[in-house]
């Protein structure tokens, strides 16, 4: 079983402090290409903060990301996943809950953050190797032959 270790151990985590303001983290979700970054107040995780977040909470809503904290528009309703959680869990769990990124701790450590996208990307390179896998199988066959007569003494 493939767990979520995998995917987020070759990751750096990348965190703001919630006084931060939204053009700061609009600035590390560029710089570091993420969609979400979670958010902290001292050690203690209190949010994430996702494109959607900054779409739907600051631009449609007119605020001034310079002047617009990340507390006043982050997310607080945090769902987790374990490190050891399978693909298929997280997936099945960000569908019931809703979200399209999932916080994975191990522990009470935070480890990552993975996507929806990550998930999906990853169980398509896995349906393509099955897939190529059950054609390898289907084509490498022996074709049967016929059953062999027994000769006869001479």
């Amino acid at each position: 079983m493939r767990t979520l270790e995998l995917l987020v151990g070759q990751r750096a985590v990348h965190m703001l402090d919630a006084e931060r303001t939204v053009h700061d983290a609009a600035g590390l979700m560029t710089d570091r290409q993420v969609s979400s970054v979670p958010v902290f107040e001292g050690e203690r995780l209190v949010g994430i903060v996702t494109e959607r977040d900054l779409v739907q909470r600051v631009l449609a809503q007119g605020l001034d990301p310079v002047a617009t904290s990340l507390a006043q528009v982050m997310s607080r309703n945090l769902v987790f996943a374990s490190a050891d959680d399978s693909y298929e869990t997280a997936l099945g769990r960000m569908k019931r809950a809703g979200v399209r990124h999932l916080l994975v701790v191990s522990g009470s450590r935070l480890v990552g953050v993975i996507s929806m996208r990550d998930l999906l990307v990853l169980e398509a390179v896995e349906k393509d190797e099955e897939i190529r896998l059950l054609t390898a199988y289907i084509y490498d066959i022996p074709v049967a032959l016929p059953p062999v007569e027994p000769l006869e003494p001479s």
